[in-house]
């Protein structure tokens, strides 16, 4: 039983992040643009210090839109799952089914999702020169120190809070 709770809420962890993944493809937040991913301010500092062509970027925003109908698809999709999910009562004699079937469509809309962005990023990649290939691959660590150094600060900060109380 602990393993299935914990198969279940893992299913519905992936299912979240999933739909809030693709959510943030279609809103205009810091990094992620109204035309996508590679969109926004985030992107527009990526291309500034990868000092794109407007040919290049054309191109990127160009991918962006292809891809734009399937992350909304998979979205939608994972809203569906949620929405069955979320209206089973747990007392319902198909409950079980329905938690079968979320953490289903959650792995597979997770996966679905992975293999995406990858073909997306493969696409952005190559539209790169050499040069800038390895600039972004710099600038990606950099943020990527700057992520971890935010986390850090963040565990070292509740730790705190939860020695206090």
């Amino acid at each position: 039983m602990k393993r299935l709770t914990m198969i279940t809420g893992g299913a519905l962890a992936a299912l979240l992040l999933l739909a809030g993944q693709a959510a943030l493809a279609e809103r205009s937040f810091p990094g992620h643009g109204p035309r996508g991913p590679m969109a926004g301010p985030g992107a527009e500092f990526m291309f500034e210090a990868l000092d794109l062509t407007p040919e290049q970027r054309d191109t990127v925003d160009s991918i962006n839109e292809a891809y734009r109908p399937k992350l909304r698809a998979l979205r939608e999709s994972g809203r569906d799952s949620r929405r069955a999910l979320m209206n089973t009562a747990p007392d319902d004699a198909n409950y079980s089914a329905v938690v079968d079937q979320a953490s289903l469509d959650a792995g597979q809309n997770a996966a679905a999702l992975v293999r995406l962005m990858a073909a997306m990023r493969s696409e952005v990649y190559a539209v790169l020169t050499p040069e800038q290939r390895v600039k972004a691959l710099e600038l990606r660590s950099k943020m990527r120190e700057r992520f971890q150094q935010r986390q850090e600060r963040r565990r070292s900060r509740m730790e705190q809070w939860s020695e206090e109380q």
